[in-house]
């Protein structure tokens, strides 16, 4: 990727839900993936309080500054990056396939991912 687009990338994750306890790894496993590919940042509703313990402690070890913040409501931060420029995606098996939005996503200077347990997908969110 172009180092100058790479540099300029605003990348921030929003997890919906969690089945507590049963989806604490899957959860960590979202916030582990988003730091690893660059995310500055992850908002988390519904979710264990040790998640954000045990980023903090590999920001420590390995280094990096990834935020956790718990919120409670996560469409007021979906508007809300949506008004500040955000390009909102979902990840999911379902939807359109990464290699055919690859090249326009790559032309985004802030993406905001969103990641849903599959309990909150089962609600009218």
């Amino acid at each position: 990727m172009n180092e100058e687009l790479q540099k300029d990338l605003v990348i921030e994750v929003v997890r919906i839900g969690q089945r507590v306890v049963r989806d604490d790894r899957v959860t960590t496993h979202v916030a582990l993936v988003s730091r690893s590919f660059g995310a500055e940042k992850i908002f988390m509703t519904e979710v264990n309080p040790e998640i954000k313990d045990t980023l903090e402690k590999i920001n420590n070890t390995w280094g990096g500054n990834f935020i956790v913040e718990f919120i409670n409501n996560w469409k007021s931060i979906v508007k809300n990056k949506k008004k500040d420029g955000f390009k909102i995606i979902h990840l999911s098996m379902y939807g359109e396939k990464i290699n055919d939005v690859q090249e326009q996503l790559r032309t985004e200077e802030k993406i905001l991912s969103c990641s849903r347990s599959r309990e909150s997908s089962k609600r009218n969110l």
